[in-house]
């Protein structure tokens, strides 16, 4: 079974409409190759034509709607790649069953690369001898690659193929020989030297595959770039689901609980009542059964013949009757029957539900979880920024495009008290020398980003506190103050992090690489927004996932 690399081998000489070798391949826009023939088919056969190897297009518009002689003219325009063309027909040349241009009827089994001969084994030996051969470069035709043959044939004049081309004409774009340069382009200025042509002009190719490499490397870089955000994207997404889930059983474990404490008071509640009354229901039994006990007496009293009887029992049961509690009252320390409600507020209720809602929808989460969210996720820049800067990367990366001012950046939502707000370097730029004086402004705007006209550098931006390695400063009474904690911001290179973070006391904190290096602003207004000046040595910035703090 064939390899990929032989596949692609074979095919890197077969045009992708015809699937035969190339015959004068064309150079399409996009770099593929296509035979002249079958480019100009497949314009004549669709209006807007697409290479059909990655669908880019091959005309602006629609190809020949000045008719035939436009779309011919159209195809004439792309350069033809004569390597490849060359190569081709190296490749047919080798495939060919050979025979000695010598000898009749006698297999070949070299080439002359020099003139083109092919020789058997006798006349090989003989062609290293003659005076006018021996130096000829001959090679065996069972181990020669097209590639050896295009790079090792000498360029041979068009007028007579047996002469070698010495000279170049510019006027004609023709490689010549000495024969031509006398006769047909005697009076054609500047023929130059066919090899020093061919070195400057590989030179000039050479350039041109630099800056193709160069623009390679960087989409290469690009592309990286976007699988490192996805991947970061992914991570921080895996770990925000997992923070997400874990809470959520938090909160499934306190409802669990919940409802085995309201089970436990019902059934504390109902057993409490269920003794109260059975207590009651005893004391009212007891209470029935002497008044039945006692109506009996009254009844077969009232049922006698013998007024004695009657009249006796009458004297005798007045008083006792009288005595008597015919009332259905529990006495004063029976035990209470409880009234107990258990009722949660249909508010809360109502709040939860639209929570939980809430959660699967995109940037709605509710207040109750931002805090878990947040804490996942990388914070974005303003819209509001310094006319030198580019935001990308969904407004997460700031680079200055141009001057070392004009490069001010806000974060877009206000600081969490706790939280470091924290940027990576990206680009660095050491070739600004002397000629600069900060490796990285940070600090704080204490209004909204909307509502401020940026200036020139954050030193004057109103209200702002700006930290520098050797100072802080603010637009209030105490302008400019010495200071040593920023002096970490001159360790700062390419790869470097820097933030800074709001404590529950109002301070204001600078970080470097994750280390705090103090409190360099305190009594801090709120809200507040993180800042941070992309001047001089700092060309580029990217923020971090956002880190609650101890």
């Amino acid at each position: 079974m064939a390899t990929a690399s032989v596949i692609e081998e074979a095919n890197e000489r077969e045009c992708s409409v015809c699937h035969e070798e190339f015959r004068e391949p064309k150079v399409l826009p996009c770099g593929h190759l296509l035979c002249r023939h079958c480019l100009l088919s497949w314009l004549q056969s669709q209006p807007q034509a697409h290479c059909p190897l990655c669908r880019c297009a091959i005309v602006e518009g629609e190809a020949g709607q000045g008719g035939a002689s436009s779309v011919e003219d159209t195809v004439e325009g792309f350069p033809t790649d004569l390597a490849m063309a060359a190569l081709v027909e190296a490749q047919r040349l080798l495939s060919k069953d050979h025979s000695c241009c010598v000898c009749e009827d006698v297999a070949a089994t070299s080439l002359c690369l020099h003139c083109g001969d092919t020789l058997c084994k006798a006349c090989t030996r003989v062609h290293g001898k003659l005076s006018m051969t021996k130096h000829h470069r001959v090679e065996d035709l069972t181990s020669l690659t097209a590639e050896q043959l295009t790079a090792s044939r000498p360029s041979t004049c068009a007028a007579h193929p047996e002469e070698t081309c010495k000279l170049f004409c510019p006027s004609h774009g023709l490689s010549v020989c000495l024969l031509c340069a006398s006769s047909k382009h005697r009076g054609c200025p500047q023929l130059k030297d066919l090899q020093e042509k061919t070195e400057e002009a590989r030179a000039l190719l050479a350039e041109m595959a630099a800056r193709l490499s160069a623009g390679e490397a960087e989409i290469d870089r690009a592309i990286s770039e976007l699988e490192r955000h996805l991947h970061d994207t992914e991570t921080r997404t895996k770990k925000s689901v997992a923070q997400m889930e874990a809470d959520l059983d938090r909160l499934q474990a306190a409802l669990n609980a919940c409802r085995r404490r309201i089970g436990q008071l019902a059934e504390g509640a109902t057993s409490d009542d269920r003794e109260a009354v059975q207590d009651g229901k005893s004391f009212l039994l007891q209470k029935r059964s002497k008044l039945t006990s006692h109506k009996a007496v009254i009844e077969r009293a009232t049922g006698s013949k013998s007024g004695d009887v009657v009249n006796d029992m009458m004297t005798s049961m007045e008083q006792r009757i009288q005595e008597l509690d015919c009332s259905a009252t529990l006495p004063a320390n029976a035990k209470v029957i409880s009234k107990v409600s258990l009722v949660i507020d249909p508010g809360v209720v109502t709040r939860i539900e639209q929570d939980l809602a809430q959660l699967g929808q995109v940037n709605t989460i509710p207040a109750v979880f931002t805090a878990i969210s947040n804490l996942h996720e990388s914070f974005s820049f303003h819209d509001n920024h310094g006319k030198n800067i580019v935001l990308s990367n969904n407004k997460q990366t700031a680079e200055r495009t141009r001057g070392n001012d004009h490069a001010i950046v806000m974060s877009r939502d206000p600081m969490q008290v706790g939280v470091l707000y924290e940027v990576q370097i990206d680009k660095w730029d050491d070739s600004c020398g002397a000629r600069v004086h900060y490796h990285l402004v940070v600090g704080v705007v204490t209004q909204p980003p909307d509502t401020l006209t940026l200036s020139k550098w954050s030193g004057v931006l109103h209200p702002a506190a700006v930290l520098t390695y050797t100072a802080v400063k603010d637009s209030g009474p105490t302008a400019f103050k010495f200071s040593t904690i920023g002096s970490a911001l001159k360790s700062l290179r390419a790869g470097s992090r820097v933030g800074v973070a709001v404590d529950s006391s109002h301070g204001l904190h600078l970080y470097v690489n994750g280390q705090d290096q103090g409190v360099f602003y305190t009594n801090l207004p709120q809200p507040c927004y993180a800042l941070f000046d992309v001047s001089d040595y700092t060309r580029k910035i990217t923020t971090l996932p956002l880190t609650k703090l101890a």
